[in-house]
């Protein structure tokens, strides 16, 4: 079924074809939802499909919208990992501050700028006022 949704979502858009696909591959999604499974891990993956929906299939409605999110959970990776290895912050500010400076860091990494000169950049801009 991957493959499939994932050939076409790689075609031109056109959204009258992906309302079909769509509805296709709801039922399909519905019939693995209400199919007996013994297999514990068979089960499993049922379970995760059923709580996901037709969310899986959103990339088929809109144009441009990737089939997965791994590329969104191989951004936030590294602040989950020092969020673990310290033990999460110790305020709601503290956390709001984290979330705040490691989403600028990963702009500057997706933009394939310099991480201290882009930074300086940035806090001379704010000091001068211009952000």
């Amino acid at each position: 079924m991957y493959q499939d949704l994932s050939e076409i979502i790689h075609q031109p858009f056109n959204l009258r074809i992906r309302k079909l696909a769509y509805q296709h591959y709801s039922c399909l999604i519905q019939e693995i939802i209400d199919t007996n499974f013994r297999a514990k891990d068979a089960g499993r993956i049922q379970t995760r499909i059923k709580n996901q929906g037709n969310n899986l299939l959103t990339a088929l409605l809109h144009d441009g919208v990737p089939l997965t999110n791994n590329a969104a959970e191989r951004i936030i990776r590294p602040a989950v990992v020092v969020r673990k290895i310290s033990g999460g912050s110790r305020s709601n500010e503290g956390a709001e501050t984290f979330a705040v400076n490691m989403s600028i860091i990963q702009t500057i990494k997706m933009r394939n700028q310099l991480l201290i000169p882009t930074l300086q950049q940035l806090l001379l801009k704010g000091a001068a006022g211009k952000y």
